[in-house]
């Protein structure tokens, strides 16, 4: 194997592992149930900026270069977090999740800086389209840089 290679394999392999553990930590935040939101809000928070801590140590990986990606419930806790912690992540996609019910009265941040993708689907099971059609507006109280898509389908 040539030199090269065995300096690229190492970090290949701890990038996947760094994405592995926030897909797991975003699915594990899911699916379990803690005592109260705020933990469970306390909990993402530090989870992932604990991550992105160890990308700008390990690796050099500077925030503005990280996306936060959800599917579902966690879309909301990466709104939370953009809207918390000004320039934690260079942008957020999420897709089939909500906005958070105190987006507009919450203790956050007035103005998010970084690009939101946000993705709905028209036949949402979980989302109604009647809700979703409110996602865009009450996006743009506070993100700054808004991509929004309502595409053909359900929860997936």
């Amino acid at each position: 194997m040539s030199p090269e290679l065995d300096r690229r394999i190492p970090f290949a392999l701890l990038v996947l592992r760094f994405f592995l553990a926030i897909f797991l930590l975003q699915w594990s935040i899911e699916k379990l149930i803690l005592p109260n939101a705020a933990a469970n809000i306390a909990l993402h928070h530090d989870i992932v900026l604990s991550a992105i801590a160890r990308m700008r140590e390990d690796l050099g990986v500077e925030p503005r270069r990280c996306v936060l990606a959800g599917f579902s419930q966690p879309c909301g806790l990466n709104y939370r977090l953009i809207a918390t912690h000004a320039a934690c992540a260079g942008g957020a996609i999420a897709i089939c999740g909500g906005v958070p019910h105190d987006w507009e009265t919450g203790a956050f941040l007035e103005r998010v800086d970084c690009p939101v993708l946000h993705i709905s689907r028209d036949a949402d099971e979980f989302y109604p389209l009647e809700k979703v059609a409110e996602f865009e507006r009450r996006l743009r109280r506070r993100v700054q840089e808004l991509e929004f898509h309502i595409l053909p389908g359900g929860h997936r």
